[in-house]
Order: structure tokens, then C-alpha cells, then sequence
């Protein structure tokens, strides 16, 4: 059987190694791609079987190279033009985006899909995607409840460029609330939840991420998003600049000359109802990512969903091969039905 030959866009980045060179050790033809040559022979260098290649995101004309039938857009901007060269080469599209103005665009690529016969999966990562899953796992179509999500991350964990970027540009901002239509402040209304995981009582706050409006609008129950971090110092910080007109730009510089972590740290995702709750965590942000990434790419292989653009919750759930590979990858997941009841899942 010939190997599935994958461009991972974006593949000397801090989540994009670990998707190429998780994707190399369960049989991909990998080629990594920078827009930056010496980037992408280093980054292949250090991945044995992988091949470097120089893809320029900002040429509106985009080729990708021959013969390519999966593409993992690693670069988390917020262009289409990786996504229409996908179809346009008549192969599957993987991209970890966490933008919700980009999920939408990409949704407006369907017709594109259908008609190249190619299918795209969209919000592939943590959140969304693991929190996605999560999500889909407490809600009861019997009983119709609103769902919370709550994130934590570590600052001192690996990120790329865009993921910094992603989180400082939300600081100062405001967002429609789904259900309401009320304008909401990023990183307002702290609340300190009780987390499961030995992650105690931590601060998190409303953030705009997309699992808000795609979720309330699949399920017709409200949801929202609360993320925070596990040094409480942080979410204050990010809260109170929030209050500050172009905090937001200033955080965006410092953290732009600031050296970015190299390590791992703790992560949690919790999704619950009045009566359920389910979470995942683990360690290590991008490699998260890349583990579900990874997922993603062995469900799209042997599964056989239509042409068109998908969210992540439209090819896989939390089963027990969902489970088992999120377990691979050190991800621990447990699903409480009842929140009297608790129902470790594997």
C-alpha cells in the first residue's frame, strides 16, 4: 500500500514538528514546509524520512507539490489561500486553526471541496477540537442543558507565533455572545470553578474561541468559553489589561521579543452541564495539538465522509479508538454522565 504523502504546512513551527514528526512515525510520506529554506531542511533534518519544502503562504498563487493527497495547514493564520490550493489539488485538508472568523471562510470553501471530490476538517487542536469532543460528550439531546467550557493553559509551555498572537489579540476586545447578542469583554467575568484533575480552584474568564458559536448553533443549547491559566498572577494580568485601550498591541510586542518557552506544562479542557461533565488533560500544548492532529488524519483515512468542508466533531468522537489514541499520546480523558457518578472512561 503506498504511503499517504502529506505536506505539513508550516512544519518548522512549535506545533507543526510535532504533527510531521508524529505523522512520519505512523507510516505518512511527510514533506515540511517553511516559507524560509534553511527553516525547512533544518526541520526535516531532525525528522528521519521527512523532506523539506519552501511554501510561501503569502503568494496568492500557491502550488503545492505534486502528487500530494493530505495537507495539515500548521501556520494557525488566518488566510484561505492554503485551503483553495488544497482543493485545487484535489487533495484532504487538515488545519488547526482557532479562529472563528477562519472556520467560517473555511466553511465558505464547501462548493470548492465537494467539487474537487477532497474533504477539509476544520478546529483540529485543543480548542477546539478535543474540547469539541468533550462538548458533543456531555450534551444530552433529551434533556437540553447550556454548556461550559473551561480552559487552562500553562505559560510556560511551548507556542508557536500565531498561538501567542492568538491569545494577545483578544486582550481589549469585545464579542457578540451567541445566545444573547450582548457585547462581552475578552477575559472579564472571573470565576473561580472547582477543576477536576488536581487542578483545584482557578480563575478563568470569558475568551471568545469558536467552539461559542459553532456548538450553540449544532446544538441549540447555549455555550461558552472560559479560559485561564494555571498561574493565577496571568489571568489577573490579562484581565486588568483587558480594561487598558491597546493593551493588548503593547503584550503583543513583549511577547514578540520575549524567548519563547521550550518546555511543557499542564493543560486542562473541562466541558459540563448542571448533570454532566467530561475533561481531558495532559502535557505539553503543541503536542496536544499534534496528538489530535494525528487522530484526525487515521479517522480521515479509513472513514468515509462525504467531500466538503467538516467540523472536527463531524469525523470522530470520543470512542474507544479516540480513546486509546489520545491515551497513546498521554492524554488522560474522563466522561462523567451523571456528576454523582463518576465513570472513569478509558
Amino acid at each position: 500500500m503506498t504511503k499517504q504523502r502529506t505536506l505539513v504546512v508550516g512544519g518548522a513551527g512549535a506545533i507543526g514538528h510535532h504533527v510531521a514528526r508524529l505523522l512520519v512515525d505512523t507510516g505518512h510520506n511527510v514533506i515540511v514546509s517553511s516559507r524560509n529554506g534553511d527553516r525547512a531542511s533544518t526541520a526535516a533534518r531532525q525528522i528521519p524520512g521527512a523532506s523539506p519544502a519552501v511554501i510561501d503562504t503569502a503568494n496568492a498563487q500557491l502550488e503545492l507539490p505534486a502528487d500530494v493527497n493530505l495537507v495539515i495547514d500548521c501556520t494557525g493564520t488566518s488566510q484561505t489561500v492554503i485551503a483553495e490550493a488544497t482543493a485545487v489539488a484535489a487533495a484532504d485538508l487538515i488545519d488547526i486553526s482557532a479562529t472563528t472568523t477562519h472556520l467560517l471562510a473555511l466553511a465558505g470553501l464547501d462548493q470548492i471541496f465537494v467539487n474537487a471530490g477532497s474533504r477539509a476538517i476544520t478546529g483540529v487542536g485543543l480548542a477546539p477540537g478535543l474540547s469539541t469532543l468533550l462538548a458533543r460528550a456531555v450534551h444530552d439531546t433529551e434533556h437540553l442543558e447550556p454548556i461550559t467550557i473551561n480552559g487552562i493553559l500553562d505559560t510556560r509551555d511551548e507556542h508557536g507565533e500565531g498561538s501567542a498572537a492568538f491569545t494577545m489579540g483578544k486582550v481589549g476586545t469585545d464579542f457578540a455572545d451567541p445566545t444573547t447578542g450582548a457585547m462581552i469583554r475578552n477575559f472579564t467575568g472571573l470565576r473561580r470553578p472547582n477543576l477536576p484533575a488536581g487542578f483545584g480552584k482557578l480563575l478563568v474568564a470569558r475568551a471568545d474561541f469558536p467552539d461559542q458559536y459553532t456548538l450553540t448553533n449544532a446544538l441549540g443549547v447555549p455555550v461558552t468559553t472560559n479560559y485561564g491559566f494555571t498561574s493565577t498572577a496571568t489571568t489577573l494580568i490579562i484581565a486588568a489589561a483587558t480594561r487598558i485601550p491597546r493593551a493588548g498591541k503593547l503584550l503583543d510586542r513583549i511577547a514578540q521579543k520575549t524567548p519563547r518557552p521550550t518546555g511543557t506544562g499542564p493543560w486542562l479542557i473541562t466541558a459540563e452541564t448542571t448533570q454532566r461533565t467530561a475533561w481531558a488533560t495532559g502535557t505539553g500544548q503543541a503536542i496536544g495539538t499534534a496528538a489530535m492532529t494525528q487522530l484526525a488524519a487515521a479517522h480521515l483515512a479509513v472513514g468515509k465522509l462525504k467531500p466538503g468542508v467538516h467540523s472536527i466533531d463531524q469525523l470522530m468522537e470520543l470512542d474507544d479508538q479516540t480513546l486509546a489514541g489520545l491515551a497513546h499520546h498521554g492524554i488522560a480523558v474522563a466522561v462523567n454522565r451523571y456528576r454523582h457518578h463518576r465513570e472513569l472512561s478509558k
